[in-house]
């Protein structure tokens, strides 16, 4: 029973894997650079485009909410699929997702001091 839990959390993992590479190669067809060649122009992953042709009114979808709509998901199902299971031997995800939590709640207690 623990190998097949085992075997299913490594195919989880290769899912995840295999998805944020997806992810990465189509925005990079998407986001394609206007120069060919080898130049490299460090500002440019600063600049907001629409994705969807211009100004949609009010709120625009731009790159920049992709990537914040990706990663909140990502947090998520990190924290979901961490946190499904429980099990007096926590797993690989689900240590993970506490390790990400505890982090996260001691970082926001101290939070005012570390501001300037």
């Amino acid at each position: 029973m623990a190998e097949a839990s085992a075997k299913q959390g490594g195919g989880l993992a290769k899912i995840v894997f295999f998805a944020v590479l997806a992810v990465v190669l189509i925005s990079g067809l998407i986001f394609k650079p206007e120069h060919a060649g080898l130049a490299i122009h460090p500002m440019d992953q600063f600049i907001v485009t629409p994705l969807f042709g211009g100004d949609l009114g009010a709120f625009t979808i731009t790159n920049q909410t992709l990537w914040l709509a990706l990663t909140v998901i990502a947090i998520i199902l990190l924290l979901v699929v961490g946190s499904r299971g429980r099990a007096i031997i926590p797993s690989r995800s689900q240590s993970i997702a506490e390790l990400a939590y505890g982090s996260s709640t001691r970082w926001s207690r101290t939070w005012p001091a570390r501001t300037p």
